[in-house]
Formats: C-alpha cells, structure tokens, sequence
C-alpha cells in the first residue's frame, strides 16, 4: 500500500499542473517551518546544494513532504516576490531532503521533484541568484521537467535568461528533455493497457465525423472546451502537431458543456485562426475513457483504431510530439 506522501504527491501533481512559477496574491500566512538559506550566488556553475536542504534536520518523510506542499501553496499566495521566493525555496530545501533520504520516491514521483526544483529556480532568480537558479534548473530537469516553453516565457526567470552562457545551457537541456521524454512516452505507451475508444458524430459543418473512416492514420482526439484556459492554452500545440506530421496523423476536436453551443466553438476557432476537425460530444464518448479526470483530455489513436494513451491536463510539444511520433513510426514498420 502506498505510503501517506505516495499518496499525497499523486494530489500535488493535479496541483501543480501549468501552474509554473507565477503566484497568487493573498495573505500569505504564517511560515512556522525551519528557513534554511540557499548558497550565495557565486563559485562554479553547479552546486551540491542551492536550496539550503542540509540545514532541515527531520528525517520524517511525511513531514517533509506536507512541508513542502504547504510552503508551495504559500507560494502561490505571497503577496511580496521577497516573500514568493522564500517559500519556493523552502518547498524545494524540503523536497530535496526528502529526495536525498527516500530515492525510490524521487525516481517514481518525478512530476512532483521536478516541479519543486523548477521553482527553486524561480526563487533563486527572484532573489539575484541567476547562477543558483540555473543550478537548480540542472536538476529539475534531470528529474524530469521538460516545459522549456515555460522556462523561456517565465518572466521569474528573467535573471536567468541574462547569463552569458544561457543559450549554451539550453542547447543542454534540450537535447537532455528530448531523450528523457522520448524515453518516458516509450515507457509509458508500452505500459499502458489499450482500450476501445470509438465515435460516430457529424462535424459542425454538417460532415460525418467517424473513427473508421479515419482507418491508418493516427488519430489525436482532443476533449475539450473553450471555456477551459488550459484547452485553450494547448489547442495551439496539437495543431502544430497536426502540421508537422501532415496525412499520417488526423486531429478531431470534440467539444463539451459549449454555453453557446456549435457556434460558440466555430467562432471561437475562426477568431484565433485555427483550423479544426471538431464536434460536439456525449456522455456516452467519455464512458469509453478508463478513469476520465477532466478537460481537456488527449486520445491518441493508432494507426489500427486503438486507443493506446490518454492524457489529461496542458502539456508542452516536447511531449505530445514524441507519442505522435512513436505511433507514426509503428505504422511504418
């Protein structure tokens, strides 16, 4: 049976999903936690410890990771970036004494380790520390993190996106992200059990829009709605998808809870000129899905109608173009 922080790292990472490292503002509360200070800003460019991890002196798991939590939740509702920082890099000095007594832990919750170092990193810049911020980049993305979108866009990252040697960096972490989550998806699509995932609708242009008339292509069924920013925020990356893999691959957007039905949809797509397959969905199509969580929901279809992977949530090119990638290459074989 799965420990108590086995159990609660599962909850944290619907949390932390496309959250980065952009806080909310409120009363940020009261930290009764050790502080422990990270390294100063100086010296070679990785360091042993940039969190200041070594100075949290519990060895109780379950602690340390309700620790954590908790200072990452304060994070999102610090109202000062001095004070944002500081909980971030608690978070992340709880995370990684965690990660230091319990490695089995570390190699099987990587979403929650990588997202923790990640926003060490932001801490660190926030507080003028680009070099500690880019050493704690090094591991979270040796852990996993691989939304180097986010890490160019974040403007908490500022600092860090100044070094001289930042550019070189990235080259680094690029080709790391790349062969982990070509690595990872392998995994998983050789894990995951298939299932039958099937629809027989008409498009919003009057058209049949059914899985067998899509017969060896892949196929990328994207649950959604316009009312969802994460669905929205992904569209543009499955259609990117779309793109690169041409004919080999169909994208279907199937729509659910429209306020303004198929209009609203059409609409919506014509404004942000994107181009889409799309329809409404049932009930009955989410009863097909093993364990439905929430939209938006990606199906990926291989070339032989079945459904081998759902994913739930917004994630990066890095990640859905590898699976793509991987089905499409079976159907060559």
């Amino acid at each position: 049976m799965p420990s108590p922080h086995q159990l609660l790292a599962l909850i944290f990472s619907t949390i932390v999903a496309c959250s980065g490292c952009q806080g909310d503002s409120a009363d940020p509360g009261d930290d009764t936690g050790t502080n422990p200070q990270a390294a100063d800003d100086q010296g070679p460019s990785h360091f042993s410890s940039w969190a200041g991890e070594e100075k949290i002196a519990t060895n109780d798991l379950d602690e340390l990771f309700s620790a954590a939590v908790e200072h990452y939740e304060l994070s999102r509702k610090a109202v000062s970036p001095e004070d944002k920082a500081d909980k971030m890099l608690l978070a992340a000095a709880y995370a990684r004494r965690m990660a230091s007594l319990d490695p089995d832990f570390l190699a099987s919750q990587k979403e929650f380790f990588s997202s923790m170092y990640y926003n060490g990193a932001c801490g660190l810049s926030i507080q003028g520390k680009p070099k500690l911020a880019m050493a704690a980049l090094d591991d979270a993305i040796a852990v996993g993190f691989h939304d180097l979108d986010l890490l160019m866009l974040d403007e908490d990252l500022d600092n860090v996106r100044q070094l001289a040697d930042f550019g070189d960096r990235m080259e680094t972490w690029a080709r790391q992200a790349t062969a982990s989550i070509r690595t990872e998806v392998a995994t998983i699509l050789s894990l995951n059990e298939p299932f039958l995932f099937d629809f027989e609708l008409t498009s919003f242009d009057g058209q049949p829009l059914k899985l067998s008339d899509m017969a060896g292509k892949v196929v990328v069924v994207y649950l959604w709605g316009t009312w969802s920013e994460a669905s929205r925020q992904s569209l543009p990356t499955l259609i990117g998808v779309q793109q690169e893999f041409g004919d080999k691959v169909q994208l279907v957007g199937i729509n659910f809870n429209e306020p303004g039905g198929a209009e609203a949809v059409t609409s919506f797509l014509a404004d942000a000129k994107l181009d889409l397959f799309s329809a409404m969905g049932t009930q009955q199509l989410l009863e097909q899905l093993p364990d439905f969580e929430d939209f938006p929901t990606v199906v990926f279809i291989d070339h032989d109608g079945t459904a081998r992977l759902s994913l739930t949530g917004r994630h990066s090119y890095r990640f859905i173009q590898p699976i793509v990638s991987l089905l499409t290459d079976e159907d060559a074989k």
